[in-house]
């Protein structure tokens, strides 16, 4: 997480983040893991919630697959998104947040970035596919 994610979450959003320091993250040379005191996701996604239900500017699309997006010259986004039946629908935004998760469910990109771990166990979420990195 960039630096200024995380001031945006806990400034704007108010967010309460803590810094990891009792656990070094495979792939990772600095301690960069923000999260919520208790660790839950269920914690987060209920700040984010709080967050944009505060506030009439942000539209939030659920459930939506993110499945590409384009910058266009004036600085807008058009979003292509995929719903769970399968219909498309595209979406312009002067601003796109990619709540995406990480890639540990992809083996492939584990062993591309991290080979390491590889052959490791994983025991997160089956969505944790690498959709951030495939869209682009």
């Amino acid at each position: 997480m960039s630096i200024e994610l995380g001031e945006w979450l806990a400034d704007d959003c108010h967010v309460p983040l803590d810094l990891v320091t009792d656990v070094w993250f495979p792939g990772h040379s600095r301690l960069r893991h923000l999260c919520v005191p208790d660790r839950a996701g269920r914690t987060l996604h209920r700040h984010l919630l709080n967050a944009m239900e505060a506030r009439p500017e942000i539209t939030l699309i659920t459930p939506l697959r993110v499945t590409g997006f384009e910058e266009g010259s004036d600085g807008i986004c058009t979003v292509v998104a995929e719903r769970p039946d399968g219909s498309r629908d595209e979406v312009r935004a002067r601003a796109l947040v990619l709540a995406t998760n990480g890639y540990g469910a992809n083996t492939e990109l584990v062993r591309r970035h991290i080979p390491e771990i590889a052959e490791g166990l994983y025991f997160g979420g089956d969505h944790s596919n690498g959709d951030a990195l495939q869209i682009g």
